[in-house]
């Protein structure tokens, strides 16, 4: 597996990669549909854990030799929105999991922060409505 930990997490890189490999009791799942996000603990601080559904073979050619996988997009993009001071989940780790040289399915880890779901400020969850705002 290739694990790419933020240098400022470099102290945790045994917990995270633990965490990565499975090793760990989920807190919350607030999806468990196509992707899994789930809040974790590690050493006592709360994060959140995002796991993308396994890819087909045709896919994860695509992701071995063209595209980057969602996992690396999510922490550059994550990155790329602090670097602009726009306020998001800082980015912690991403990881990527092949099987016989093919990308096979990703992980990508950011600190928890307090706030609302973008499904509840969107859309009433009970009526399924867009939400006042």
């Amino acid at each position: 597996m290739k694990v790419i930990i933020s240098p400022k997490y470099e102290n945790e890189r045994t917990a995270i990669e633990r965490v990565l490999n499975g090793t760990y009791t989920p807190l919350l799942t607030y999806c468990n549909k196509r992707n899994t996000v789930e809040k974790i603990e590690i050493n006592g601080k709360p994060y959140v854990l995002k796991k993308f559904k396994p890819t087909g073979l045709f896919n994860g050619i695509i992701y071995t030799l063209l595209r980057k996988s969602k996992a690396q997009r999510a922490y550059e993009h994550a990155e790329i929105l602090l670097a602009n001071g726009i306020d998001t989940a800082t980015p912690v780790a991403y990881a990527e999991q092949s099987r016989l040289g093919i990308f096979r399915r990703g992980y990508f880890l950011s600190e928890f922060i307090d706030a609302p779901l973008a499904s509840e400020i969107i859309y009433d969850a009970e009526n399924k409505v867009p939400a006042d705002i």
